[in-house]
């Protein structure tokens, strides 16, 4: 028996841990998926959180209390983030993160308390109160109840909630009359409520006080009620609880093996949700179950797996427990040692927990196994401490029942006093009344008298009276009339200065209005013939610079060069060569009008372009030039957009003026890339430079001046001008480490659309 009551009150942790969800989570789901409105959102994820956390889906109860985290940080809604931070420190309970927990209760418990919010409050007090229960400090959790009771706009189910944790925390105390008193007075309020939650939490603490009190049966009524509407509702938190205590009902009858399934469903359950905040309590149970079937190693092996959870969740109450069972085994066992061994650990708990009972029942088997191995001095002084304990023990509890003896006898002192007191008062008040009458009455007599002679003398003047007041109702109907005339000229005269006022106004507001019109509509044509003038200029500036660029890159020394290879091809009989040249000379001027009435071509068209007029030059002067253009790695040369024909003009100047010139073989590189959101262009050669392309000018008396450089740095301007940045052209030579001259670079710097 003694064994069972341990078992017993380990589960009695599970009992305050039931709620039902008001919502369906599909329901809810549907809800949140169709609405937009983030106020609605932020109280649809609280109702999931809620829900998630009741039900023991740890997984979404941490999604949706992020997800209140977030909007409620968004919306500035300061209540709701304080929702969420409880919630938080929930979260960091099952996580066993003790310091991070505490310190979130505290901001919670602290701003609950700043702004009186009175509901947040009551939840911070549970679940402190709660911990207090846990690590067996009863009379903290009985005050922190009580804490919530006194909190002024709670509701009938924050009282039920309150007065049937308090149950609980006395049964687990052994105080069953006072849990039985706290049962009756949450009874009203459940069911006024009338709810799955508050219904399933009465039953709870009933079965959990018949269950103590050695009635089963009528414990087994209680919770079978409770897993036929767990299961109706597909809770299965609920089933987990229903299934451990039914558990716990058939070990009182000695039914270990049907015990045994109902814990094993329980254990099933839990690992379904990938719960384990109960997993201590469920394999407690197994164990004990394993002990009355006589099964001691089973039931060892299984108490250590509960003791070693319960370590890591720091739940002294669940560890002192676990303890006093093995001990026991082992006591039966012979292992005298081993139960020594956890009984003095059990000792130094009990004495931090403050529970003398159960340091009673620990030196008493301190008693029995120091008495085995024959240590019979400490035997004797744990059984000095039994009688201590038990001396202690009984002085405590005579000095309770005389302190309830003296509460009921002042109690009842004070309603006597009160009943005497209220008798002579009205004894007071009876006389008081009585003298009261008869002062009236004697007032009113005086009162009649005076009302006669009064009386006698109106009667004398009535008519007198009667006479003058006809007289004066007439004058004040004359002086009425008079007001009445003056009254209707002043309406009169106040209506017409209003009408002029009026239209006066009209008239102002008229003028006003076409006034402002009138000048909206000079400014809107001012800035219109502005913005036209602006527009055509530019469209002039491009159009003179488009024709110029056809000029500059399809000159007529180009042109007549062509031609000239073109006719030595047919004098030297070569149809094939005259073909191929003439066909990539016709794709080239095509390319190059279609390109030039373009804003913007796509890259890939660009290069399609050079490569074309590169092929074509190489058939004019065949060996004596090599060509490359390459792109930066992942650039989508369809994608890119850029203005066209930038590059033609400085590689016709690097052949005619630079590579045809000398007498080793010639190289020109073209590179697109991609740097500070601009498109860089790279046009380099190995020619003689500068310098000597000017001077190969003067000698050869070239009577054709490029225009190139020039045309594109007024392209540059225009498109600087365009995109509001800046785009630039730099020629350089590229100079060698002897300090020769060893090419040309041209940089240019482009804008580009993707």
């Amino acid at each position: 028996m003694f064994f069972l009551k341990l078992v017993v009150r380990s589960v009695a942790l599970l009992c305050f841990a039931i709620c039902f969800a008001q919502y369906k989570t599909d329901s809810l789901l549907q809800v949140v998926n169709k609405t937009t409105d983030k106020p609605t959102l932020l109280k649809l994820y609280s109702l999931l959180a809620k829900q998630s956390g009741q039900t023991g889906d740890n997984a979404n109860f941490e999604k949706y209390t992020q997800k209140m985290v977030g909007l409620a940080t968004e919306l500035k809604d300061i209540e709701q983030q304080h929702f969420a931070y409880y919630y938080q420190s929930k979260i960091a309970d099952l996580h066993n993160e003790v310091p991070k927990a505490t310190e979130l209760l505290n901001r919670v418990e602290k701003y609950a308390l700043a702004y009186k919010k009175y509901a947040l409050l009551s939840l911070v007090y549970r679940n402190k109160s709660n911990k207090a229960r846990k690590q067996g400090n009863f009379d903290e959790a009985i005050a922190l109840a009580t804490k919530t009771l006194q909190l002024p706009e709670q509701d009938d189910d924050v009282l039920s909630k309150a007065w049937s944790f308090m149950a609980n925390v006395y049964i687990m105390k052994g105080e069953y009359n006072q849990a039985a008193e706290c049962l009756n007075k949450a009874y009203p309020y459940i069911q006024r409520l009338n709810s799955p939650t508050s219904t399933y939490l009465f039953n709870e603490q009933m079965g959990t006080l018949y269950l103590q009190l050695q009635q089963p049966a009528k414990a087994r009524s209680f919770y079978e009620e409770n897993l036929q509407t767990a299961q109706k509702t597909q809770n299965k938190s609920n089933q987990s609880y229903s299934w451990s205590n039914l558990g716990l009902t058939y070990l009182k009858d000695k039914n270990a093996d049907k015990a045994l399934t109902c814990f094993q469903k329980a254990v099933e359950l839990d690992k379904q949700m990938g719960r384990d905040e109960y997993m201590h309590i469920h394999l407690t149970n197994i164990a004990s179950a394993y002990f009355q079937q006589n099964k001691l190693d089973e039931a060892l092996n299984t108490f250590a797996q509960a003791k070693e959870i319960s370590l890591k969740r720091k739940n002294l109450e669940s560890i002192n427990n676990i303890n006093t069972s093995m001990a026991v085994i082992y006591t039966q066992q012979e292992q005298y040692e081993k139960a020594i061994a956890l009984s003095l650990e059990n000792k130094e708990l009990c004495k931090k927990l403050n529970r003398k009972e159960d340091l009673l029942k620990i030196e008493t088997v301190l008693a029995t196994n120091y008495e085995k191995i024959g240590k019979h001095e400490l035997a004797y002084e744990a059984y000095r401490n039994i009688s201590v304990l038990r001396d202690t023990l009984y002085q405590e509890k005579s000095l309770q029942q005389t302190q309830e003896l003296q509460t009921k006898y002042e109690t009842a002192k004070k309603e006597q006093e009160i009943a005497i007191l209220s008798k002579n008062n009205r004894i007071k008040d009876l006389e008081y009344l009585q003298l009261s009458n008869e002062k009236k009455a004697q007032e009113q007599a005086a009162e009649i008298l005076d009302f006669k002679q009064e009386n006698e003398i109106k009667q004398l003047k009535i008519s007198e009276l009667q006479k003058i007041n006809d007289n004066i109702q007439k004058a004040r109907k004359i002086e009425n009339l008079a007001k009445i005339n003056q009254a209707k000229d002043l309406e009169l005269e106040r209506k017409q200065l209003a009408l002029v006022n009026k239209n006066l106004e009209v008239q102002r507001q008229y003028f006003f209005m076409a006034g402002i019109i009138g000048l909206a509509c000079v400014l809107g044509i001012m800035g219109y013939l502005f913005y036209s003038r602006n527009r055509l200029q530019m469209k002039n500036k491009t159009m003179a610079l488009e024709q110029k660029l056809l000029r500059s890159q399809m000159n007529p020394h180009f042109i007549f060069n062509s031609l000239t290879t073109i006719q030595n091809y047919l004098f030297e009989n070569e149809p094939q060569k005259t073909a191929s040249y003439l066909s990539k000379f016709a794709k080239l001027m095509r390319q190059t009008l279609e390109n030039s009435r373009e804003e913007t071509i796509s890259l890939s068209k660009e290069i399609q372009l050079l490569e074309n007029y590169l092929q074509l030059q190489e058939l004019r002067f065949t060996g004596k030039f090599s060509w490359q253009i390459e792109t930066a790695p992942n650039m989508n040369t369809e994608e890119i957009q850029i203005p066209p024909m930038f590059a033609q003009p400085f590689i016709e100047n690097s052949l005619e003026h630079g590579i045809l010139h000398k007498s080793t073989m010639g190289f020109i590189k073209i590179s697109f890339a991609v740097e500070n959101n601009k498109l860089l262009l790279t046009v380099t050669d190995n020619g003689g430079g500068l310098i000597q392309s000017q001077q190969l000018r003067s000698d050869f008396k070239k009577e054709y001046k490029s225009l190139a450089t020039q045309i594109t740095q007024e392209r540059l301007n225009l498109l600087s001008e365009k995109y509001h940045q800046t785009f630039e052209m730099l020629i350089k030579e590229l100079i060698n480490e002897n300090n020769l001259v060893t090419g040309t670079q041209v940089l240019i710097s482009l804008p580009y659309q993707s």
